[in-house]
């Protein structure tokens, strides 16, 4: 079952990709850096994160108490966040269900 997830990881990683290299040159290199490096803990990658969330999640000038704890969640237990995203997070395992209809299928959970 898909939540919260679009269906076409593909699609995601291309559109991703292209508001990533939208950012300063500075910034995309720092985020590559530590991806090469497998140093995305480091704060410094954090930092850069942060700039493009600031553009393309979230663009209030304070974040609302429901972004920052989403955050905060996936900060503490993201293990499988960072699994899907290949330890990235600005990046994805490539996955698309968009031909599977019969995946996405099934009773909504309310």
């Amino acid at each position: 079952m898909l939540a919260s997830s679009p269906s076409s990881i593909p699609e995601w990683v291309e559109e991703t990709g292209r508001l990533r290299r939208a950012l300063p040159d500075d910034v995309e290199a720092v985020l590559n850096k530590h991806e090469a490096a497998g140093t995305t803990d480091d704060p410094e990658y954090e930092q850069a994160c942060e700039v493009f969330y600031r553009r393309h999640v979230c663009r209030a000038p304070e974040w609302p108490d429901y972004v920052m704890r989403s955050l905060e969640f996936i900060a503490q237990h993201g293990e499988v966040y960072r699994y899907m995203n290949a330890r990235r997070h600005l990046r994805a395992r490539r996955c698309d269900d968009r031909d599977q209809p019969h995946r996405l299928a099934g009773d909504p959970v309310s």
